[in-house]
C-alpha cells in the first residue's frame, strides 16, 4: 500500500461516479491518477469497494419534462425548537411516499434545511402544497408553526445532478420531448441501474436529450461518516444584472466536476444557487473566490451540509 490518504481517494472514486457513474474501473483509476499519481491498484480496488457500500443507486438523470415535471428547491428556516424539528424530520422522512421528492439536506448557515423536489409545470402553487404535505408527514401539523418555507422553481437550470440541461423554456421543452417515443420499461431499468441496459437500445434517447447523464445516489445518513469523506455546499449568489450565463460557463469551465447544479433562482431579480461537492475548505474556497472576483456578483452566502437526511433521482 503506497501512502496515500485513503478518503482522498474515496473522494475521487466517488467524484467520477457523480459525474458519469457509467465509467469502467479503468477510466477512474486513470482520471484519479492524474490527481494521485502514487495510487497502486490495490489501494484503488479496495477503496472502490468501500465506495460501493455508501452507493444506494446507480442511475440514469432522465429528463423531467418528458413527465412534465421541473424541479423546484424549498429553502427552509427553523423560527424555534430547532432540535426538535431536526430530529422529527430525521426519524419520520421514510413517511414520505412518492418519487417526486428527490432530496433534503440538513445545512449548517441559512436556510437550514433545503428541500429538492418536482412539480407539475411551472405552477409554484403545486409545489408549496407538496412541500407542506412532505414536511407535515415529517412533523405533523404543528411543525409548520416553527418553520418559514420559501419554495422557488427556476427560472433556467443549466446544470442539475452533475447532468448539463441549458433549460430556459420549460413549456418548449416538454412540447419537444412529447414527441419523443420511448419505453416506459426501458427508462425504468435506466433509473434501476442503467449498467445492466444495453447502451445502443438507450442511444436514440441520450440524442434527443431524454437521458441527460448517468450519475449514482448516495444512501440518506452517510454523510458525516469517514466514508464519505468530502464537503457539500450550496451557494445562494444575488447579482447586480443577468450575468446567469456567463458564471455557468465560467464555473463550468474551471470546476466542472465540482459543479453539481445550477439554477437561477427567482428570489432576486438575479439570484442564482450553486450546489457543488468538492474534496477539502480550500476548493469550496476557490469556487466562492472565482464568483465573488466577478464584478457583476454583489453578494453570496454559502451553507455547508451537515447532513444528507434523503438524496433520490426518480423521474419515470
Amino acid at each position: 500500500m503506497t501512502d496515500v490518504c485513503t478518503h482522498e481517494i474515496d473522494f475521487y472514486i466517488l467524484r467520477e461516479l457523480r459525474n458519469y457513474s457509467l465509467k469502467s474501473d479503468e477510466e477512474i483509476f486513470e482520471s484519479i491518477k492524474k490527481h494521485i499519481p502514487e495510487i497502486e491498484v490495490e489501494d484503488f480496488k479496495r477503496e472502490r469497494k468501500k465506495v460501493d457500500f455508501i452507493i444506494d443507486r446507480y442511475s440514469a438523470v432522465i429528463d423531467p419534462a418528458l413527465k412534465g415535471l421541473t424541479p423546484f428547491y424549498a429553502f427552509i428556516n427553523v423560527r424555534e425548537n430547532f432540535k426538535r424539528v431536526t430530529d422529527s424530520i430525521n426519524e419520520n422522512i421514510g413517511k414520505v411516499s412518492g418519487r417526486n421528492l428527490l432530496a433534503v439536506y440538513d445545512l449548517i448557515g441559512k436556510p437550514d434545511f433545503i428541500l429538492i423536489g418536482l412539480t407539475e409545470g411551472t405552477r409554484g402553487r403545486l409545489a408549496e402544497e407538496f412541500v407542506h404535505r412532505v414536511l407535515t408527514k415529517m412533523g405533523g401539523e404543528k411543525i409548520h408553526n416553527y418553520l418559514t418555507t420559501q419554495v422557488e422553481i427556476p427560472r433556467c437550470i443549466k446544470k442539475f445532478w452533475n447532468s448539463t440541461f441549458d433549460s430556459e423554456d420549460f413549456e418548449e421543452r416538454a412540447a419537444e420531448l412529447e414527441k419523443v417515443k420511448f419505453d416506459r420499461q426501458v427508462l425504468v431499468k435506466l433509473q434501476k441501474d442503467p449498467r445492466k441496459v444495453n447502451r445502443l437500445d438507450v442511444k436514440d434517447l441520450e440524442e434527443k436529450g431524454v437521458i441527460r447523464g448517468y450519475s449514482v445516489v448516495i444512501k440518506p445518513n452517510v454523510y458525516p461518516s469517514r466514508e464519505w469523506n468530502f464537503i457539500k455546499a450550496f451557494i445562494q449568489v444575488d447579482a447586480l444584472y443577468a450575468k446567469f450565463n456567463d458564471l455557468y460557463s465560467l464555473l463550468e469551465k474551471e470546476y466542472s466536476k465540482e459543479i453539481r447544479a445550477m439554477v437561477q433562482i427567482p428570489y432576486s431579480q438575479y439570484g442564482m444557487l450553486v450546489e457543488c461537492e468538492v474534496e477539502n475548505i480550500a476548493k469550496l474556497r476557490d469556487i466562492m473566490g472565482t464568483i465573488r472576483n466577478q464584478d457583476y456578483v454583489r453578494t453570496t452566502r454559502t451553507s455547508l451540509a451537515r447532513n444528507v437526511i434523503l438524496e433520490d433521482l426518480w423521474v419515470i
